[in-house]
């Protein structure tokens, strides 16, 4: 029937001190903020080159005690071609209802009107909060393999064109060379064209060491120029099977 996944994306930071307008240094209580999205997947090959996907997923996010959450679709679509294997990706991510912020922070004491003296200055209020988009992302990019009449080379270049419905658009560019499918080199760049971008290189490679049938153990790691954020490196260890 296709192929079936589960995603569970999890952003964590450490407890900061709260300040307010009154206590400038700090109140002596801390916080915390965090985000998390649970994810359902479903891809399906309709023909021999086109497939189609799906993500359905629920998302939370969260600071002190109030907490917004939501419903969002992702659809995306693949196309490979005769012409050095061209494959055509389109997708449109992050397509749901509005989230709204919601929590007894918003809970206040107020005066309703300051100018009259002798009212109750300490009654019970609720601050609403504006509801806000999910960032939604439509992208198109191109991936052809420029060595593919080679039994053992391979040369992947790829782009990617991205439309956020908050920024400017901006470009995605990468290559990977591979020898045998054994071993990995690639390095890209990211956000071409985006405004004030902290993202620069991207540098990394990789093993693949096969076993018995089609299973295989992929080591693989990466560099990152990120600007103000220094460097960003990943390490990634994938067991296929």
């Amino acid at each position: 029937i296709g192929t079936i996944g589960v995603q569970a994306l999890f952003m964590t930071m450490d407890e900061m001190e709260r300040t307010t307008i009154a206590n400038p240094e700090g109140t002596g209580e801390t916080f915390d903020a965090g985000s998390y999205a649970f994810a359902f997947c479903f891809a399906r090959s309709l023909t021999d080159r086109f497939s189609i996907g799906l993500n359905a997923k629920y998302i939370h996010e969260q600071i002190y005690h109030s907490a917004a959450h939501g419903i969002a679709f992702d659809v995306g679509t693949l196309f490979e071609t005769d012409f050095y294997g061209m494959r055509i990706g389109m997708s449109i991510t992050n397509y749901g209802a509005k989230m709204r912020m919601n929590g007894r922070d918003l809970l206040i004491q107020s005066d309703i009107d300051p100018l009259v003296h002798g009212n109750n200055e300490n009654l019970n209020a609720n601050l609403q909060t504006d509801a806000y988009d999910i960032p939604l992302m439509f992208r198109v990019g191109l991936a052809m393999d420029l060595l593919q009449k080679s039994a053992k080379n391979s040369l992947l270049i790829a782009i990617d064109a991205l439309h956020p419905n908050n920024d400017l658009e901006y470009i995605n560019v990468g290559g990977e060379y591979s020898y045998n499918r054994f071993v990995f080199l690639r390095a890209g760049y990211k956000t071409l064209f985006a405004r004030n971008s902290e993202e620069g290189m991207s540098l990394g490679g990789g093993l693949r060491f096969r076993m018995p049938g089609s299973r295989s153990i992929d080591l693989h790691y990466s560099y990152q120029d990120f600007g103000l954020l220094k460097d960003i490196q990943n390490f990634t260890f994938c067991f296929q099977f």
